[in-house]
């Protein structure tokens, strides 16, 4: 595979990440877990 070292590096760093993510507010992760909708009304009739 022509980037095989760049898809790895984004996956690594993507892993690295995993658990920020899951605890940041900006992502309420808990929230779409319990069924809450982030999507604005324009994101969501575009679906």
């Amino acid at each position: 595979m022509k980037n095989k070292k760049y898809f790895e590096t984004n996956i690594k760093r993507w892993n690295e990440l995993v658990d920020i993510n899951l605890e940041s507010e900006w992502y309420d992760f808990k929230g779409f877990m319990e069924g809450k909708k982030s999507l604005l009304p324009i994101e969501i009739k575009e679906y």
